[in-house]
């Protein structure tokens, strides 16, 4: 029963041969590669970079939490994925203040790839829609209108 199951799902993938919205998908993965690429490159930067300052300055206060920088990516994690768990959290003024500026950093870092997918989209079916308008016809003489 399992089998038959994963064989059920495995057939989802076949469904990109028959819809273009998959193979555009494709398309703009392939083109974006490098962005998002980048994009991820910033992310894990942005988090060693943030452990570490709160490694820094709490890590004296609350070496159970913050003792190493290992223990503050747990932290960095949960605060730029804004997910917010609760178990550990900053108590000096300056950890609270990078707190913050780590939410913020996590929020603008999370609607990156979306806005990088979206142009792509953007950019791949215009193309395809001016491709597939059927040409207008000026009502008096009968030409071709270019529409440019």
């Amino acid at each position: 029963m399992r089998v038959l199951r994963l064989l059920i799902v495995l057939r989802l993938f076949q469904l990109g041969r028959y819809h273009p919205s998959f193979e555009i998908l494709a398309t703009v993965l392939s083109k974006k590669r490098w962005e998002i690429f980048a994009t991820a490159v910033i992310g894990v930067t942005l988090l060693v970079v943030m452990s570490t300052l709160m490694d820094l300055v709490e890590g004296p206060v609350q070496p159970d939490k913050f003792g190493s920088i290992r223990n503050a990516m747990w932290w960095g994690t949960v605060m730029l994925t804004t997910v917010g768990h609760g178990d550990v959290f900053p108590i000096t003024a300056l950890g609270k203040v990078i707190g913050g500026l780590t939410a913020f950093l996590g929020i603008g870092f999370f609607a990156l790839p979306p806005a990088i997918l979206g142009s792509g989209f953007y950019e791949e079916v215009q193309p395809r829609k001016r491709e597939s308008k059927e040409p207008s016809i000026c009502p008096h003489c009968g030409k071709v209108i270019d529409e440019r």
